[in-house]
């Protein structure tokens, strides 16, 4: 049985004392057949719904901190996530995934939402 898990739940900022709540998703949708899809690298036109990835309940986590660069990057059989933390004046927050097999006739997106709670 595969569990789902979310990589990034929540981010704080301490000094003004706010949440930012994360859902963070990977979705596959699938396509055509690969002669007869018109998806392509500029084009995806996926067959709706999409669904959403199974990944394990215990991923691997490998976070790095620095006085600049915080990241957490979660290891997954088919997905590398990473979210990186900038200090500068501001807080500038980068995320990168990487796809390690492929997935055939399916697209896949990293889907992100949040929500501010003060």
């Amino acid at each position: 049985m595969a569990l789902m898990f979310s990589c990034l739940q929540y981010m704080i900022d301490v000094r003004l004392n706010l949440v930012l709540n994360m859902v963070i998703d990977f979705v596959t949708y699938n396509t055509d057949n690969a002669a007869e899809s018109k998806s392509g690298a500029y084009l995806f036109i996926p067959k709706m719904p999409g669904e959403v990835m199974a990944l394990p309940s215990t991923p691997n986590i490998q976070i790095i901190r620095g006085p600049l660069v915080q990241e957490i990057t979660v290891h997954t059989p088919l997905v590398n996530h990473t979210v990186r933390l900038h200090r500068y004046p501001m807080l500038f927050t980068s995320m990168r995934m990487f796809l390690r097999q492929s997935t055939g006739t399916k697209g896949f997106i990293l889907n992100v939402s949040h929500t501010l709670l003060v």
